[in-house]
């Protein structure tokens, strides 16, 4: 399953943060990406333009458009802007787009990392491998690890190099760790 970073503006990234964003929408001329490469259940990584990644969340629901209009646009800003959180000027700058990508988000966590990435000059989605994520992994529970006690999470998992990372501080032995594990 792949992975994605989104490149956004500071304050769009608070409102994700403080759970008031709750739909990240990309309007395109050209079917570029998310459209059509994104999938519910799928993460994503926020980072702030020119900045440090400040956030992670899964996709719950993807839903693209095409061939928009911008009457279209308009009943899009309409239904969903009380999630996306879009100013009057954002959907002015968008009225001429032929493409939308309406992501509605769950598990939003801040974090301070992502996959390495260079500087991207121009493009805001970015689709990755899985193996590149530093957050992101899934472990299998075995019902006899739950009634032992006993879960082990491979050290890969959990610490990755420090120079993969901007914002990452150096420790002694060049890892940072990853946010706490949760279970529910």
């Amino acid at each position: 399953m792949p992975i994605h970073v989104a490149i956004l503006k500071k304050q769009y990234a608070n409102l994700i943060l403080s759970g008031q964003k709750t739909i990240e929408s990309r309007l395109t001329v050209r079917p570029i990406a998310p459209f059509n490469t994104i999938n519910p259940g799928e993460r994503i990584f926020f980072k702030v333009s020119s900045g440090p990644f400040v956030a992670t969340a899964v996709a719950e629901k993807v839903v693209c458009h095409e061939n928009l209009t911008p009457a279209l646009i308009r009943q899009l800003q309409v239904k969903c802007n009380k999630h996306i959180r879009g100013p009057a000027e954002y959907w002015n700058k968008k009225a001429n787009c032929k493409y939308a990508t309406i992501i509605h988000l769950r598990d939003v966590c801040p974090t301070p990392m992502g996959p390495p990435f260079p500087p991207s000059h121009g493009p805001a989605w970015f689709v990755f491998d899985q193996s590149l994520s530093p957050a992101a992994f899934d472990v299998t529970i075995t019902r006899g690890a739950i009634e032992n006690s006993y879960v082990r999470i491979p050290k890969r998992t959990h610490t990755f190099p420090v120079e993969h990372y901007a914002s990452a501080t150096p420790t002694s032995n060049s890892k940072v760790r990853a946010l706490p594990i949760r279970i529910e």
